[in-house]
């Protein structure tokens, strides 16, 4: 369905679900529409929503025992916003992060300083050293 129209779907997916679609420049979106070209790029990029059911039992089992660990989880304030570090919290003992403003769901491509910014806050708090 997606053969030869990846250009149309890429168009329509960062002009649906962006926020900023000004900071996501059309060289990203050309890369992106390249990549999803090749050969079976674009099932396996379906391939993640293919088993969203499979993660969510997954993700149950988890949540029956205490796990040790630290996730950051942000989602543009457009898009899932905090419900994705809600969704994680019972999964771990530490979790950061929550919504960032003027944000669609491309977060690393509409807001990459801030992202980057809350990582390295969330790493040096959790101990992860360059």
């Amino acid at each position: 369905m997606t053969v030869g129209r990846e250009r149309q779907l890429f168009d329509w997916l960062f002009q649906q679900k962006s926020a900023r679609l000004d900071r996501v420049p059309q060289a990203n979106r050309n890369h992106y529409v390249e990549a999803y070209a090749r050969p079976g790029a674009m099932s396996r990029g379906f391939a993640y929503y293919r088993v969203v059911a499979q993660s969510a039992r997954q993700n149950k089992v988890i949540q029956q025992n205490e796990v040790a660990d630290a996730r950051a989880c942000t989602g543009g304030s457009s898009a899932t916003g905090d419900r994705l570090q809600s969704a994680v919290e019972p999964l771990a003992l530490h979790v950061e992060g929550g919504a960032i403003k003027d944000c669609g769901h491309y977060v690393m491509e509409e807001q990459p300083e801030i992202v980057a910014e809350q990582l390295l806050r969330f790493f040096n708090k959790v101990g992860v050293r360059s």
